[in-house]
């Protein structure tokens, strides 16, 4: 959930957005939050979006674009490389 908010800061002349988000998990013993600060709503939400992402790949919840896990029948993980949309069975 994205929430917006509008705030003067000290000087009272400049607008700030901040965009709040919170992603729970049953994997995660604790929740992800995001949030960040820009002069307006649309900067702010795309910021929290690349910051999520971000944070998503440093957990281990998304894995690297051309890299992917191949599952077999043992629960072993096994990293293929190659390109993402390729022939492969999960």
């Amino acid at each position: 959930m994205i929430i917006g908010e509008k705030r003067l800061d000290k000087n009272m002349t400049t607008k700030m957005t901040t965009s709040r988000l919170e992603l729970k998990f049953k994997r995660s013993t604790e929740p992800i939050v995001i949030e960040t600060k820009s002069s307006n709503k649309k900067q702010a939400n795309a910021n929290c979006a690349v910051l999520a992402v971000r944070e998503l790949f440093k957990k281990g919840f998304i894995e690297k674009f051309g890299t992917r896990t191949e599952r077999t029948l043992d629960d072993g993980a096994e990293v293929v490389e190659g390109k993402p949309g390729t022939d492969y069975n999960l």
